[in-house]
């Protein structure tokens, strides 16, 4: 603490609007005239730390929310084509084999322009992944190449469809890093 004597401020006019005179002319102990008006060097070096942290915690918390959501992105396009592709294989089955059941071109429709069941016979992998990746434009949420693929092993980041027989047909979702997410089979006897 700093005292000031009064003695010390006798030059000044009008002594009570010193303000660390009292009413009484007694000495009062000045508080730290320092200037409050902005930071200090370490508290502007503590919050950055801070901003850090927290930033860092929450990349690696978001990343792992983004990289779940393709996993799952994922697997519901891969679960959700089973009832359509067996469907599909049904039909290839099918002894009308010049009846046209299956919208095989995408459009919503079934017509003329789609391909008969004798068509289908075997052949259902690459007609579903062709339609897939140029009709819907269903791409890797990992990569920039197409979603369906007929490759076995399958491609890293994407969807394999193969037909191993013509009653049996193979899907494998696959992880950024080539690992299996979800896979089924379809059969139908």
């Amino acid at each position: 603490m700093i005292f000031f004597h009064i003695s010390s401020l006798s030059s000044w006019k009008n002594k009570t609007d010193c303000s660390f005179v009292d009413n009484y002319n007694k000495i009062i102990p000045m508080q730290n005239v320092r200037d409050n008006t902005g930071f200090s060097l370490v508290e502007l070096m503590m919050v950055i730390v801070l901003i850090n942290i927290l930033a860092a915690v929450g990349i690696t918390v978001y990343v792992g929310v983004q990289e779940k959501a393709r996993r799952a992105g994922m697997t519901e396009i891969a679960v959700g084509s089973k009832s359509e592709l067996q469907h599909w294989l049904q039909s290839s089955l099918s002894s009308n084999k010049n009846l046209r059941e299956i919208d095989t071109n995408l459009n919503g429709n079934v017509e003329g322009s789609d391909a008969e069941n004798g068509v289908l016979y075997n052949n259902i992998a690459v007609r579903y992944t062709a339609g897939r990746n140029t009709v819907y434009g269903d791409k890797s949420p990992w990569f920039n190449i197409p979603l369906w693929n007929l490759n076995d092993p399958p491609i890293p980041g994407t969807i394999s469809l193969t037909q191993p027989a013509p009653s049996k047909l193979k899907v494998v979702a696959t992880g950024k890093n080539g690992e299996i997410i979800t896979q089924y089979d379809i059969s139908v006897y």
